[in-house]
This record gives C-alpha cells, sequence and structure tokens, in this order.
C-alpha cells in the first residue's frame, strides 16, 4: 500500500514538473493572477478613485465598480471586474492606447489641443532615460519605459509604481483586459505582460535578441512584435506563441495593422511585409531601396505608407503591395497621418505630403527627428521633438506655433483626453498645458540688481547681480504644500567646467538661503570676489521635479565660513 502511494505521489510530481516545464518552454513566465492582484484593495480603490473628476469624463464609473456604495470596497472590486466588465483582449479604447495612438500607426488623436497656453509646460517627471513613447489608459493613468524599466503615473505627475524589467525603447500597449505589453532590451529581452493596478507580472515571453519594437495588439487579442533576430512574433493573450516568421535581418520597426486585420512590418532587409494574421503566411513584399527601420502606417482607404533608408516615403496599395507613389523625404521618422489625410514625414526637414504623392509644404529643422514620431491633435496641430534639444508645435499649414528649447528628445509625443501633451525629453517626462503647474522660480535677488547688506541699490551695469555682503534666496514654488524638498546648488568660475556643488538644503515653507559668508570648498582657495550660476531644485511629492537658475550673479564677502 505504502509502495502505491509513494508511486502515485511520483507520478503527479512528474507530470506537475511535465506542466511547468512546458509552460516555460513556450517562452511564458506566469505572475500573480487576477483574483490575486484584485485582494489589493487599498491600491485598486487609489488607482480608480485618485482622480474621480477625469473618471466622470473618460468613461462610466460602473466599469470599476458594482454601482452599489454600501457595498464593501473589497467585494466591490470583484463584482466590478467579474460581473460588470467583459473580458476582452483587443486593444483599450482610451486616449493613447499605443505607440501612434492606434493599430494602423496614424498619430492621430481625437483630442483637442487649442485650449492650451503655447509651449507651457505644467511639470516634468525626471527619471531615466527615455527613448520611447508614452501610452494613456481609459482614466488618464499614464505609462512610459525608461532605461531602468517601466513606469505608471497619475495625470498631476506623482509615480504610481515602477517595474524595474530593464532598458526599453517599446512604447506600451494596453488591452481592454488592462493589461500592459511591452518589450526590452539588452541583457533581458522579454515582451512581457504586466497588470497595470500596480506593475505586477502576468506572464513573460522570452526571445533570443533584443525589442526595439512597439507591440501592436489585434482585435481577437494578438499581440505582433519584431525583435533584432529578424523574428516578427505573434503571440496569444495567455503568451504562448501563435506564429513567427523571420525576415532576413534586423527588425526595429513597430507592426502595423490594417483594417481587414493584416500585419505590416518593415525590415533591415530593405523589406516591407504584409501577413496573415491567422497563420503568418506572407499575403506580399515590397522590396525597398534600403533598410526600413522605421514604422508603417495605414491610411483611411487602406493605403500603406512606410519609409527606408534609401530617403523615400513609399504608398503602397494593400491588396498587392504594388507602389501607387513615392516622395523623397530624406529618410527619418516614423510617418503618421493628419485629419485631412496628409502624411507627415522627414528627418532634418518635416514633410507634409497630400494623399496623391504631391508636396503640400515643407519646414527645415533645427536638428533631427530621431524616435519622435510626429502626432496630430484633433484640430490639426502637429507635435513633436528633435535631437537639437527642441519640442515642436506646428500649425496645419507648416507654420511654427511654438517651440521651446530643452533637452534633446528621442520619444513620440502623446495627447491626453483634457489636450494634456506628453513628451520624453533626456531625463524627464515633460507634459504641456493646461491645469495645475508644479514649478518654482527664483524670486530673491532679482537679475541685473546691486544688494549692499540685504539691500536694494538699483540696476548693475551689463545685465549682472551684484551682491556684496548678506545674500537671500527666495524661491517660491507654485505647489508649496506638495513640495518635498528644496536644493540650492553653486556653481563657481574658476573651475574649468564647473560643478554644481550642493550649498543648502530647505523642507519648510518660505523657501529660502541665507548666504552670509565666502563661499570655499575643500579643493580651492576661494577669494573674497565669487562668480558663478545659482540653481535650485524643486523636489515634488511624488517625482515630478523643478529648477530654476540665474547666472551672471557676483558675490562679495570677507567672512570665511
Amino acid at each position: 500500500m505504502q509502495t502505491i502511494k509513494m508511486t502515485s505521489f511520483i507520478v503527479v510530481l512528474y507530470l506537475s514538473c511535465a506542466v511547468l516545464l512546458s509552460t516555460l518552454s513556450n517562452g511564458t513566465l506566469i505572475g500573480r493572477d487576477l483574483e490575486t492582484i484584485l485582494d489589493d484593495s487599498q491600491s485598486f480603490y487609489e488607482y480608480h478613485t485618485r482622480y474621480s473628476p477625469l473618471e466622470d469624463t473618460r468613461s462610466n464609473p460602473s466599469l470599476f465598480t458594482s454601482g452599489n456604495p454600501n457595498v464593501p470596497f473589497s467585494k466591490t472590486i470583484k463584482d466590478g471586474i467579474q460581473k460588470n466588465i467583459p473580458f476582452k483582449m483587443s486593444p483599450m479604447d482610451s486616449p493613447w492606447p499605443m505607440a501612434s495612438h492606434d493599430v494602423r500607426h496614424s498619430g492621430r488623436s481625437p483630442y483637442n489641443t487649442t485650449q492650451n497656453p503655447d509651449g507651457v509646460e505644467k511639470w516634468r517627471f525626471a527619471c531615466g532615460e527615455i527613448n520611447s513613447g508614452i501610452a494613456i489608459d481609459n482614466i488618464g493613468m499614464i505609462y512610459f519605459g525608461d532605461m531602468h524599466g517601466l513606469r505608471a503615473l497619475f495625470p498631476n505627475g506623482t509615480q504610481k509604481w515602477m517595474q524595474p524589467i530593464g532598458d526599453t525603447f517599446s512604447v506600451p500597449a494596453i488591452d481592454q483586459n488592462r493589461t500592459i505589453y511591452i518589450g526590452t532590451m539588452y541583457s533581458s529581452p522579454y515582451l512581457y505582460a504586466l497588470y497595470s493596478i500596480n506593475g505586477t507580472l502576468k506572464w513573460a515571453y522570452r526571445v533570443s535578441n533584443d525589442i526595439e519594437s512597439s507591440p501592436a495588439i489585434g482585435e481577437d487579442g494578438t499581440i505582433y512584435f519584431g525583435d533584432w533576430s529578424g523574428w516578427i512574433h505573434a503571440l496569444n493573450p495567455d503568451g504562448t506563441l501563435k506564429w513567427k516568421y523571420h525576415t532576413g535581418d534586423i527588425i526595429t520597426a513597430s507592426p502595423s495593422i490594417g483594417p481587414d486585420g493584416t500585419v505590416y512590418i518593415g525590415s533591415h532587409d530593405h523589406n516591407l511585409y504584409a501577413f496573415n494574421p491567422q497563420n503568418g503566411s506572407v499575403k506580399w513584399i515590397y522590396h525597398t531601396g534600403d533598410w526600413v527601420r522605421v514604422s508603417p502606417c495605414v491610411g483611411d482607404d487602406g493605403t500603406v505608407y512606410c519609409v527606408s533608408i534609401d530617403g523615400y516615403l513609399y504608398a503602397l496599395y494593400p491588396n498587392n503591395g504594388t507602389m501607387k507613389w513615392r516622395y523623397n523625404v530624406g529618410a527619418g521618422t516614423n510617418p503618421t497621418i493628419a485629419p485631412d489625410g496628409t502624411i507627415y514625414a522627414g528627418w532634418n526637414t518635416l514633410y507634409a505630403i497630400n494623399p496623391d504623392g504631391t508636396l503640400k509644404w515643407s519646414l527645415s529643422l533645427n536638428g533631427a527627428m530621431e524616435g519622435s514620431t510626429p502626432c496630430t491633435s484633433h484640430e490639426g496641430i502637429i507635435y513633436f521633438g528633435t535631437t537639437s534639444d527642441k519640442v515642436y508645435a506646428i500649425n496645419p499649414n507648416g507654420t511654427i506655433r511654438w517651440q521651446n528649447n530643452f533637452t534633446w528628445s528621442q520619444s513620440a509625443p502623446a495627447i491626453d483626453a483634457d489636450g494634456t501633451l506628453y513628451i520624453g525629453s533626456g531625463p524627464y517626462l515633460r507634459a504641456f498645458g493646461a491645469g495645475e503647474q508644479k514649478t518654482i522660480s527664483i524670486t530673491q535677488p532679482k537679475p541685473g540688481r546691486l544688494y549692499v547688506f540685504g539691500r536694494d541699490k538699483g540696476n548693475t551695469n551689463g545685465g549682472m547681480t551684484f551682491i556684496i555682503g548678506k545674500a537671500t534666496f527666495v524661491v517660491e514654488p507654485s505647489l508649496p504644500s506638495e513640495i518635498d524638498h528644496l536644493d540650492f546648488y553653486l556653481s563657481q568660475w574658476y573651475a574649468k567646467n564647473p560643478p554644481l556643488k550642493l550649498q543648502f538644503s530647505d523642507n519648510k515653507s518660505p523657501f529660502e538661503w541665507e548666504l552670509n559668508q565666502r563661499i570655499t570648498d575643500d579643493w580651492h582657495w576661494v577669494p573674497p570676489l565669487c562668480y558663478g550660476t545659482v540653481s535650485v531644485i524643486a523636489y515634488y511629492k511624488g517625482g515630478c521635479q523643478w529648477s530654476d537658475s540665474k547666472d551672471k550673479f557676483l558675490y562679495f564677502h570677507i567672512l570665511k565660513n
């Protein structure tokens, strides 16, 4: 009897291991299940109720609750998810659910931005270098990857969670079931599926090389993406492989999907491919003169547009892949389509091409659109960044509406339902638009003035700020109650590349730094006269940062510290 029990135990153990190995061999790693995630009722409550005004205007609140306010919230969560929400795996109906807004990669937002003050940045979130774009769900949560992993932010720039999955060049995609899909680069190339509530792993599919491609989600929930080994993968919603196809070279482009479900993607083998979504069979291949490294887009009539490194924007018939026309745009970024059908493409010149292949207008840029795919608002304003530290807003007629000087941008912008524009720029995610700002400004001393022992004696020559004796630096935040702390820095003239050295920190209002001694450090003797730049960095609660600087600062003091 004991032998039979032992034999049964060994058989069960063997079968369990076999199932586990089979699961892992399909490239799937299983995380926490949905029921476990939903038990985190406080997390769910904060996620769906912190910004209730946005919920009310963007979606039906009954989607997330049972509709009965007397039901305990933990029960309400499960009722709302399990009874009121039919689980659909298609792309989420939200302001910006994936790269270039939709499966056709039109880059076209249904929302208006004319109410935004021109070029006004309302907050910036400090993070790692951003080399991809942004996705927005149907309650305004913001998702993006940086060199450290995937982040989720509330609409006010406060971080909800961060999942350290590694460096990402891939734009997240969100399905109706609130699952987020994103690929990673370098040491850990996976296509991750994560729960949007808190970033917990649902599954992860391992590939043999980097994933720069952004996933696209079909109507049946199939997830499509490419990798640097030249494979295009089609995964089922549970992370198992549906089909894959090997092209002749690296794939950095993202797939787009036509109205009939055809999947289009380019490869460094110079080809644009059209695939049957059911089994991965090739419908047609169009050969260009060089790499097709950026993503194609699909017009309202099904026309497929792609850009090759040979410099041309190609327009192809969707049924057989033959060429309608081509126009030389100097290679460049992903093409996108305006509400009136105008196609935007280019590199260091933005080209507006009519649907018949004729030039509408062109605009020379300061820098290149490297990765910052243009997007258009409902009224036709075009937004993008460049490598020359600029963010542009261009009117539909090709004139510059506004431009701001910031850190270089290789991030594709996205537009939220309230008209807010999000774009990555260097180590920041920036938000432009109307609404509550998280900024600071140095209000004292005023630039170009002479101060003697704390008293303002009038203007100086040449715009220099000259202070003799005591100096008080006063900073005014736009939201004092949201400040965690402020750091005051000073760079000095005598160093070849003057570093910013921390001088003082303050975490209580009023935010001031009183300087009443000669400035010295551990390595240099400093004379009584000091010339440099004063900078202040404000750290808002939740991760937003803002800085302000005053240069041409001349300070004289006899006393040493």
